[in-house]
């Protein structure tokens, strides 16, 4: 009976961390979404529809946020994108504030743009 009621109470603080890992990831995703105009933007000013030759394009950003909040690391996929239009989008999400995280925690997040002419 013991046992059985500590794997009840390990399998509800599982439960709680993934509901608070998926919740912490939300949190993010939303602020980087929040800024999705900004992107564009860097897309429109940096001429990326005539230098790639498209009228719509699609753009994976990846990051990782240290626990400060901060973006720890910035790539763009393995497009040839200006450096103009790389350096604006880092810019950009170098400036979104992201939630706090426990201490020596990173997340990773990936998340794709399409922009359109």
């Amino acid at each position: 009976m013991k046992v059985l009621a500590l794997l009840l109470l390990v399998s509800c603080s599982t439960f709680e961390k993934r509901d608070q890992a998926r919740d912490l990831q939300s949190q993010m995703l939303r602020a980087l979404n929040e800024k999705s105009p900004e992107f564009a933007n860097c897309a429109k000013e940096h001429n990326l529809f005539k230098e790639l030759g498209n009228d719509r394009v699609r753009v994976v950003l990846d990051l990782d946020i240290n626990s400060k909040g901060q973006v720890e690391k910035f790539k763009i996929d393995n497009q040839q994108y200006p450096r103009k239009f790389v350096d604006c989008m880092f810019s950009v999400a170098d400036l979104i504030i992201f939630p706090k995280l426990e201490k020596d925690q990173v997340v990773e997040l990936t998340q794709p743009f399409i922009f359109s002419k």
